[in-house]
């Protein structure tokens, strides 16, 4: 999903078109060829696999935004065949990476998943 705090500031840049399906849910790939088509620049998600079908739908196609650290959603031979320029996000799963080892290490010391299953099998008393 998209932050809405980065659509509003795209919005007020440029016409903004996002697949109405349900948040945790992945467009079809007919969905994102429709969507292409009428598109300058496509903002993926790595959960979208864009490939050489998908950036043919729009010769006009002037860039691939992908909010991910990485590329392996997208067929970057291609969009460099075709002259598409490709950007990713990196460094934007730098800080939930650091949350979730720190939580990982309290759940550890602090013996979390064991008091929680204590508590759920019923066996807190007092």
């Amino acid at each position: 999903m998209i932050p809405e705090a980065g659509l509003i500031l795209l919005r007020k840049e440029a016409e903004v078109d996002v697949w109405p399906g349900p948040e945790d849910g992945t467009p079809p790939k007919e969905e994102i060829i429709l969507g292409v088509r009428k598109a300058d620049v496509l903002l993926s998600l790595l959960t979208e696999e864009i490939d050489r079908t998908v950036m043919e739908s729009n010769p006009r196609l002037l860039g691939i935004a992908n909010l991910a650290v990485g590329y392996n959603n997208i067929d970057v031979k291609t969009a460099t065949e075709m002259g598409i320029p490709v950007t990713n996000t990196p460094g934007v799963l730098t800080d939930t990476t650091a949350d979730l080892a720190w939580a990982l290490i309290m759940a550890v010391a602090r013996n979390i998943i064991q008091g929680h299953q204590y508590v759920k099998e019923g066996r807190y008393k007092i």
